[in-house]
Order: structure tokens, then sequence, then C-alpha cells
């Protein structure tokens, strides 16, 4: 497979690996595969042997001091995760923010809070340590009033955060660029009343927050967290994607362009100004 981001995503990967198109809304086992990771694979060949799933690895990287993947027992806490890491370096340590997992679809936790009482669960796969100033932790800091006040006032239609939207490349009826005009000028913005409007905010369901949308925005809109909102709503509302349109996912066919709008992770890191971050080689038995 090539190095590029989202290859983690399932539709993504289930389409590299086996050429086959999952359906909009639907998951791999619609086209004959199942998708695992490969340390799920190898906690499932352990409880077959008779051993629990206690521990997990963990990578530690940014500004610390001895950044590396650490298999620690679940139930970690992140500030000692930060101690075997050597702790924050010192330029930084009254000033950085900890976000937990990728860089791209991660969790930032809120300022202020006790690194002692957050701790590492099954599905936690990464502590990363940024500046507070960091660019990559901008959109997360931005309301969603301002992101609709952006939308409204800057988004240009020009279309880039669909052309490079992964699910969009693989046949979804996923259009960002529509979602954020709709969004901008409905009446309501977390879920717009007028049918029209509603089914342009009903494709937001497809969305899987990767963040290439945002990546890709040349007016630094958070396309990716306005999605998110309308999910919420959708979710709230008891909606799906295709709840007007009857669409049963089975329509999908590949962007004859995919190929060429692939984003290589090299190239998302870069962007994130997360470069300096990357050479994270050591593994380390705690």
């Amino acid at each position: 497979m090539d190095d590029f981001y989202p290859a983690g995503d399932e539709h993504v990967l289930v389409y590299e690996v086996t050429g086959r198109l999952v359906p909009a809304g639907g998951i791999p086992l619609a086209r004959g595969v199942v998708v695992n990771n490969v340390e799920t694979l190898m906690n499932v060949a352990l409880a077959q042997g008779g051993i629990a799933v206690t521990r997990k690895f963990v990578t530690v990287a940014g500004e610390v001091n001895r950044p590396a993947t650490y298999r620690v027992a679940i139930g970690t806490t992140v500030a000692h995760l930060l101690e075997l890491a050597g702790g924050v370096r010192e330029e930084h340590r009254s000033d950085f923010e900890v976000m937990l997992d990728g860089p791209m679809m991660g969790r930032v936790l809120d300022r202020g809070t006790d690194l002692g009482a957050v701790q590492v669960s099954a599905i936690t796969s990464g502590v990363i340590v940024l500046p507070t100033r960091h660019p990559s932790l901008t959109e997360r800091r931005q309301s969603m009033e301002h992101q609709v006040r952006m939308a409204r006032s800057a988004c240009i239609q020009c279309t880039m955060c669909t052309d490079a939207c992964p699910r969009y490349l693989l046949g979804h009826e996923l259009r960002p660029h529509i979602i954020m005009r709709t969004i901008g000028h409905a009446a309501d913005p977390a879920l717009a009343d007028r049918p029209r409007e509603r089914e342009e905010l009903l494709m937001a369901g497809l969305c899987t927050e990767c963040g290439v949308c945002s990546l890709v925005c040349p007016m630094g809109l958070a396309p990716r967290s306005v999605n998110a909102r309308v999910r919420r709503a959708m979710a709230a509302g008891g909606l799906r994607w295709n709840t007007l349109s009857g669409d049963d996912g089975t329509r999908v066919r590949l962007h004859p362009a995919r190929r060429g709008r692939l984003i290589p992770s090299g190239r998302v890191a870069a962007r994130l100004r997360l470069g300096q971050y990357l050479h994270v080689e050591e593994l380390v038995e705690a």
C-alpha cells in the first residue's frame, strides 16, 4: 500500500487491498471483509491462549524528553506516561497541552485537566504533548458559533474540501463544501428546517471526521468540526444520512481522479507542523 492519509480508514483499506467498494454508510462485512488492526489480532490470539487483555501499546510523542511507544497496563494515568517519557521538555513545562490518540482525529484535553485522573483505556493509542500555541490546536479551540460565522463570511466555495474528501473519492455522496454553504446560510445552523437544506446537511452523516477537508481548506475553515456538530444534531433527532433520500448506499462509483488526490502522510505532518515529532522508534515495556 502507498503511504497516504487516511490509509487506515476501513473503507479506504478495503478498496486498497481488495478493490471492493463498501456501500456508503455501510461496513466492510457488506463486501465480505472483516477489518482488524494488528494489536487487536494479537489480543485475540492471547485471549485464545487464556491470557486476558490487560496491557496497551501507547505512543508518547511531541514535546517530551523520551518519545517512544510504551506498553503499559490499562488504567495507567497520562501523568505516569509522561513521567516514563522523561517529562515535558523544560522549555514547555508551563506552556503545553495534551492530545489523546492521533493528531488528526485525536481529542485535546481541556486546559487544567488533572492528568493524574486521565487513564489509558483499551482504545487509547497515543499521547501527544504540544506547545499551547501549536497550529494543530487552533481548529479545536474554535466555538461552533465562530465556525458558522466563518463559513458564512469566508467560504469561497472552491470545492477543495470535497475534491480531497476520502469518502467522496470512494463514491459516497458527501460534499463538505455544500454542507459549509448550507450551514452558513440556514436559519438554524444546527440542522436546517427546509427540506433541501435538511437533505444537504444530512450528508454529514457519512463523514468520518478524518480532517482532510480542514487540512486542505485555503481559507483556514473547519468543515470537519462543522460536520461533527451536524452529526450530533442528527443523532439527537434520530436522523441518518439517507433519512430523506432513501439511498441504500450501494450506488458507489470510484472517482476517476482519486489516485492523484491522495495526500502523502509526510505532507500531512508537514502541513500540521508535526514533522519534528515523527521519529518515534523505541519500544519500552513499562
